[in-house]
């Protein structure tokens, strides 16, 4: 069934850095050592020879000086010098060391064997002391193969990398066969961690949408149950609608500029150190996560259990006097907060990341409003082409894309220490905050990520016309075994459109960065362009079928007033006197 799987071989020069002798009967694909020449050279060199794959191991003997006699090998410095090694994840003494030994990766030394070296290869730093030879775990790692060697031919074999340790056991699984080792080769889409991951973030984004838009119409809610003689809930938002800022084309178009001049500066900063932007931008998000958590949260939480304690005052330095309910819920604040900040690098920081995230979009959605669609149109199409503009359009400008540099900003960094060249100097990664991220299956130190922005822009839309629903008082007539869920569509149906539209462009957004669709090579999606067209066109589309798009292009007189509609026509309520 189908030709024979190539065969392992490795070729004869070993390196591939000339015309290979050697060549084995039948399929076959080449194990090549890195070292003494390009990438590109080798691989055509290997499809010359007609080599069905290649793949190209890492060798110690690349990232060591040449040997001189009686001397310890030390690492090259343009490779990395110390800071290929991790000495977190295994370090051990070495008493005798010898070129042999160090160029195998010290096979059967306290640190090659240790659990946390995965690789089972280690290398010397360079630093001696009375123990011997300081050891550390070199783990693996991955080059991409620049294949624009000289050569007429075009590549068309598929070519790998391996790292050292896995390079060393390839080996030995050739030489435990026999040179009857085989390699099976397919073409596959992205991994199955990497989907189940675009998935988890795809719901977490349309699950925050949704609860954030539900709780904007808290106050809209309880108006109409007040009218109709229903139970009001109990607890209300912490944001008033007198507090509430409403948006209108003039504040929408301020922010555009805001947005516009805020993100070049952060990039033209970034420019100069990057750090100290991503350590500003985790001080404003941490002020925001204090602020937001301590009043939807903590203090709820506290005055739900304990209403007593929200008449006992209480009076702070700095903060004058409030409730003893307050002060407890904001010192809980605090405390998450802090333990964010100073864990930030904890595999398990981003929990707390994104419940932050959700009292942002939460609070965001109770303090400002959009009560027309002519607003939402302004606001939405135009952070739409500001998203496309600087997302796939700035590299024509500033040679790489503002928004995508902006948001990975912070990558950190290896450098050999200039005092001491045994040591090395890290610089963690730093990640620009304002997002909601999950961790990628299967990819360690990697997460799916979703901006703050693509949740607060269209929720705004999505806000409007839920709080539209509530007060419009649609009449449900569903009934049978669908009932409730049919009653529930018909009592909000312009918001239930709005939702289906914002998963569906939301989708679409991760299904353009999947199959790599972009402009100027840029790795990355303007997400409001899938998103605007998904939540505004469905929905004006809806308003114009029901009659209803003029009515609310200038936005309805309910939303105003926060007085309920009858029969789904706007009702004055009479004044006191009139008849």
């Amino acid at each position: 069934d189908g030709p024979p799987p190539p065969t392992l071989f490795e070729p004869t020069p070993a390196d591939a850095c000339g015309p290979l002798k050697n060549k084995p009967k039948g399929p076959w694909a080449a194990v090549i050592a890195r070292g003494t020449c390009q990438f590109g050279i080798k691989l055509h060199n290997a499809q010359r020879a007609g080599a069905a794959a290649v793949i190209v191991t890492d060798s110690l003997e690349s990232i060591y000086e040449p040997a001189v006699a009686h001397s310890v090998p030390v690492l090259k410095a343009s490779e990395g010098g110390p800071c290929l090694l991790r000495c977190e994840m295994s370090e051990s003494p070495v008493k005798k060391v010898d070129s042999a030994a160090v160029l195998a990766g010290l096979p059967g030394s306290e640190c090659s064997t240790a659990e946390g070296c995965k690789s089972g290869v280690c290398g010397l730093t360079g630093k001696k002391d009375e123990e011997g030879y300081q050891a550390c775990c070199l783990p693996e790692r991955y080059i991409p193969m620049v294949t624009n060697a000289s050569g007429s031919d075009k590549l068309t074999i598929p070519a790998t990398f391996m790292g050292v340790g896995a390079g060393q056991q390839l080996r030995n699984v050739m030489k435990d066969a026999g040179g009857s080792a085989h390699v099976r080769m397919a073409t596959n889409g992205p991994a199955f961690g990497w989907l189940v991951s675009a998935l988890l973030i795809w719901v977490l984004g349309c699950s925050v949408e949704a609860l954030a838009t539900w709780s904007s119409a808290h106050m809209e809610r309880a108006n109409v149950a007040a009218a109709s003689g229903e139970a009001v809930e109990k607890t209300p938002p912490a944001v008033a609608p007198e507090e509430s800022l409403e948006m209108t084309v003039g504040t929408a178009l301020c922010y555009l500029v805001v947005a516009t001049v805020g993100l070049v500066g952060l990039y033209l900063l970034i420019q100069q150190d990057a750090r100290y932007v991503v350590f500003f931008m985790i001080g404003v998000f941490s002020m925001a996560a204090l602020s937001v958590v301590t009043s939807l949260g903590t203090y709820p939480l506290v005055r739900y259990f304990a209403p007593d304690l929200d008449q006992k005052p209480c009076t702070l330095p700095l903060l004058g006097t409030s409730s003893v309910a307050w002060v407890m819920g904001f010192v809980v604040s605090v405390a998450l907060v802090v333990t964010w900040v100073v864990g930030r690098h904890n595999p398990y920081a981003w929990i707390l990341q994104d419940t932050f995230g959700v009292f942002v979009c939460c609070q965001f959605m109770l303090a400002l409003r959009m009560n027309s669609i002519k607003v939402s149109t302004v606001l939405l199409v135009s952070f739409m082409i500001y998203d496309i503009f600087m997302v796939f359009i700035t590299p024509a400008i500033f040679k790489s894309s503002v928004m995508v540099t902006v948001a990975q900003a912070g990558t950190g960094s290896a450098s050999i220490s200039k005092t001491d060249p045994t040591q090395c100097i890290r610089m963690a990664d730093e990640r620009m905050p304002m997002l909601f991220m999950l961790p990628r299956l299967g990819a360690e130190g990697e997460y799916a990520m979703l901006g703050l922005g693509d949740v607060l822009l269209p929720g705004l839309l999505l806000s409007f016309m839920l709080r539209y629903d509530t007060l419009c008082n649609h009449i449900p007539t569903a009934s049978g075994c669908f009932g409730p869920w049919r009653r529930f569509r018909q009592r909000y149906p312009y918001w239930f459109l709005g939702m289906g539209g914002y998963k569906f462009g939301l989708f679409l957004a991760f299904l353009a960065n999947t199959v790599g669709f972009t402009i100027f090579d840029v790795k990355g999606q303007p997400a409001l362009l899938y998103l605007v067209p998904c939540t505004l066109g469905p929905m004006a589309l809806y308003a114009l079928i029901r009659g209803e798009l003029g009515y609310l292009w200038d936005g309805p007189e309910c939303l105003q007033t926060l007085v309920p509609m009858q029969g789904g026509l706007y009702q004055p309520l009479l004044k006191e006197g009139d008849v």
